[in-house]
């Protein structure tokens, strides 16, 4: 309403999986009280399972670095079936001393981490909540009917040119 986004008035309904209570921070003041470095500095959070996909992730950055030779990665994490693969991914001489496992972090002190960040990479192949699934299937929908509608134009070319290219 103050930005002018939305009337005076308008009903404005939370969404507990979209929203947050975290406030923009002064990223040098974040990277102090923190400790985050980098250029870039990136923050990645979530468990280390395979809905998470760390492993991507670490190969995203790995591949990154010779672009970005100041970068690093600073991963929160609460559990952490895949600790070993990450440890194994880590002996990458591309990722040596630019990732740094955190841990368990409070809640609380997640909004400093990603005040200090530059990024916020994520490696998810699915998120939960009755939003993302919607999101996501609308998302998938929409593909499918590009999809059909491609075909749909490239059936009607073909009929129209007799297969000839133009």
């Amino acid at each position: 309403v103050r930005r002018g986004l939305v009337k005076a008035g308008t009903r404005i309904y939370e969404v507990p999986e979209s929203s947050s209570d975290f406030r923009p921070l002064d990223r040098d003041e974040a990277r102090r009280v923190t400790g985050l470095a980098g250029d870039p500095c990136v923050l990645w959070v979530g468990h280390l399972d395979r809905n998470k996909d760390p492993l991507t992730v670490l190969d995203g950055i790995a591949r990154a670095t010779p672009r970005l030779p100041g970068l690093q990665l600073w991963m929160c994490f609460g559990q952490a079936p895949l600790m070993e693969e990450v440890r194994q991914r880590l002996r990458d001489p591309r990722l040596a001393g630019r990732v740094h496992l955190l841990g368990t972090v409070a809640h609380a002190r997640i909004e400093a981490l990603m005040g200090a960040a530059d990024l916020l990479v994520q490696g998810s192949h699915r998120e939960g909540g009755d939003l993302v699934d919607f999101l996501e299937h609308v998302g998938q929908r929409l593909a499918h009917r590009h999809k059909i509608r491609q075909r749909q134009h490239a059936e009607q070319h073909h009929r129209e040119t007799g297969g000839r290219a133009e």
